[in-house]
């Protein structure tokens, strides 16, 4: 039975639990996670909140301290204070086994050490995408929030390598073709040596007409070769931003939810409204009118006049309130439209071989700029009436 202070259990800072057995499983575990950061020291990418001059100094302390404490005698439960300590905030490096130690390997393989660098600052909440100051920073940050473009990376990497195939496939063919054609030359070469001039002139003819026809072929291959590669390109592009047309399509239909519940709650809010308005002020109305004046007390037509202006003037701000949320939700579905519209009209440009590497940087701005609400604020100016006042002071915190 395994004793207790011989079990070392600690949740790290990206929410991954571990419980290790023994110094050797803490040794190992200490092992894995510095051999997977150990291009960090030494790389010169930026980097824009530190993380090369804080991470490697917390695990190479965790380490120090292990050994330490391995040496007195001491058992692995010991070190728990110091990876509470060491790996507790956002600097606190991420085990290559974890969900995050996973994605920011695969980012390093695939996009390299800036854009891990960055994708490790971006998913810790150290930096955000406006810091975003390359490509490959955008990339790491993008790969980071959609993990399933690695999927679709793959079949990119099965196409290049079919590609591949098929351009070698033409080369051979071509050669082959050029073979052929000289030992044709060579073969007519012979027969003209024998042939008189009409022969040999009846032989060039057919000769010249045999070449136009291979240069023709040889063209129709280049184009070919060219259309692969362009439709190759454009389907690399697709692969990439597969994901966000896919995210931004979802959070319209979303939206159109939120716009239909908003609309009906408007539409169903101010007929109760009109009828609840309507209905208090004739029962008050027909109260006043029935009853003897002399039976009133001298104050009541003040009061009764006040509260109808304060259940008109919270009605009204129910009801404005009601609307802006409804209109809050049309200009979040028609934001989300607009990016998936021009995310989509990217890549037909790409199709066609009309778009470049500025339209590329004009579509991840557009995808990746802030989202308002929609909700649009009060800038006018005071409104004395009653109603008015009442409303802003029943808006207020």
């Amino acid at each position: 039975m395994t004793s207790e202070s011989n079990v070392l259990e600690f949740t790290m800072s990206d929410g991954s639990t571990w419980r290790l057995v023994g110094w050797n499983r803490v040794a190992v575990w200490l092992n894995e996670l510095a051999t997977f950061w150990d291009w960090l020291p030494a790389s010169t990418v930026p980097d824009h909140v530190n993380v090369r001059g804080t991470t490697p100094q917390r695990y190479a302390t965790v380490i120090a301290t292990a050994h330490q404490l391995k040496k007195q005698g001491s058992s692995p439960r010991d070190l728990l204070e110091t990876i509470r300590h060491q790996f507790g905030d956002a600097y606190a490096p991420v085990h290559p086994s974890s969900e995050r130690g996973r994605t920011i390997r695969l980012v390093l393989e695939a996009a390299g050490e800036e854009a891990a660098l960055f994708a490790f600052s971006f998913l810790a909440g150290l930096v955000t995408m406006r810091q975003a100051s390359g490509p490959a920073q955008v990339r790491g940050a993008t790969l980071a929030v959609t993990p399933e473009i690695f999927a679709l990376a793959d079949k990119t990497s099965r196409i290049d390598s079919e590609r591949r195939k098929l351009e070698r496939a033409l080369i051979e063919l071509r050669s082959e073709e050029d073979a052929r054609q000289i030992e044709r030359e060579q073969a007519w070469n012979a027969a003209l040596e024998h042939l008189g001039t009409s022969g040999r002139d009846w032989a060039t003819r057919h000769t010249q007409a045999w070449l136009r026809y291979v240069r023709h072929s040889r063209r129709r291959g280049n184009g070919a070769v060219a259309k692969i590669k362009q439709t190759d390109a454009a389907f690399t592009e697709l692969m990439k931003l597969k994901g966000p047309v896919k995210y931004w399509n979802d959070k319209a239909k979303g939206h159109v939810i939120g716009e239909v519940i908003s609309g009906v709650a408007v539409l169903a809010f101010f007929p109760t409204a009109i009828w609840l308005i309507g209905s208090t002020f004739w029962r008050l109305g027909q109260y006043l009118l029935t009853t003897p004046t002399e039976a009133l007390p001298p104050g009541l037509y003040f009061i009764a006049s006040a509260g109808l202006a304060t259940l008109a003037g919270l009605v009204l701000w129910l009801g404005r309130l009601l609307t802006k949320l409804f209109l809050s939700q049309h200009h979040l579905r028609q934001d989300a439209n607009e990016r998936a519209t021009m995310t989509t009209t990217y890549l037909a440009l790409m199709t066609e071989g009309a778009a470049s590497d500025v339209d590329r940087t004009i579509i991840l701005n557009a995808l990746f700029r802030n989202t308002s609400d929609g909700i649009i604020k009060e800038e006018g100016g005071l409104d004395p009436s009653l109603t008015a006042v009442l409303a802003r002071i029943v808006s207020k915190p």
